[in-house]
């Protein structure tokens, strides 16, 4: 369950996050399923370590998600740089890929940390959304894209793909 669902206030929630971000360096936010709309997951603290944008997952479940951006976030605060078009992740049963967050104001909460820290109204962190692919290597854009449409929500945008076997 969400923290504010359990009854924090907003100001507990992004003053964790920051003690969060001082002892790791980075931290990650849930925001739970509404309706239709699958949860999402996201990174907060990389931009304001390593200047780096937050990486995101939407669906699959918090803690899947969690699973999925930790080796990623640890891997940026050693040094690594990814960028939209990048594919992070092997060894998986399904094919992942970095499409650059449209709208990063979606980020709400990476947003409002980055603000308080700075005292700032003006920055916007960027982001990059790790989307993942079907069994069959296929994304929600390509054509044979079998899963509920709700399965995950893109909130980036995705570069002309061509997948690695028709380059």
């Amino acid at each position: 369950m969400c923290d504010m669902c359990n009854g924090w206030s907003r100001a507990e929630v992004i003053d964790q996050h920051r003690a969060l971000i001082a002892q790791h360096g980075w931290s990650a936010v849930s925001v739970a399923p509404d309706g239709d709309e699958p949860s999402l997951t996201y990174t907060i603290g990389l931009f304001d370590n390593r200047r780096h944008p937050e990486i995101a997952m939407s669906g699959g479940g918090p803690r899947h998600a969690y699973d999925l951006l930790a080796p990623l976030a640890l891997q940026i605060l050693d040094g690594r740089q990814l960028r939209a078009g990048d594919e992070p992740l092997s060894g998986l049963p399904h094919r992942t890929l970095l499409i650059a967050i449209r709208q990063p104001k979606k980020l709400v909460f990476a947003q409002e940390v980055q603000r308080r820290r700075t005292g700032s109204g003006r920055i916007d962190v960027p982001g990059l959304q790790l989307v993942w692919s079907n069994l069959d290597g296929v994304f929600p854009w390509q054509q044979g894209w079998d899963h509920d449409v709700h399965a995950q929500r893109l909130i980036g945008r995705p570069k002309s793909f061509v997948p690695p076997e028709a380059a």
